[in-house]
């Protein structure tokens, strides 16, 4: 049981982006880019192997409104 080791570094790295890269020992292994398409609008794509199975997802980030309180 326990956690798995991870490692990561930036492959990466520009005003609008970032592209990250991790092994996880005996867990799996990705790659997740996240960009910035402006103020209001982030994309993530991230893809790798969990657990011997290999994953692909994207998912886009909106802002609608100021978080007021």
């Amino acid at each position: 049981g326990g956690t798995p080791q991870c490692n990561h570094y930036v492959v990466r790295s520009t005003a609008t982006s970032v592209t990250i890269s991790y092994s996880c020992k005996g867990a799996g292994q990705g790659l997740t880019t996240i960009r910035k398409e402006s103020p209001r609008l982030i994309q993530i794509q991230s893809q790798g192997i969990a657990n011997g199975s290999p994953f692909s997802f994207s998912v886009e980030g909106r802002r609608t409104a100021a978080c007021d309180r």
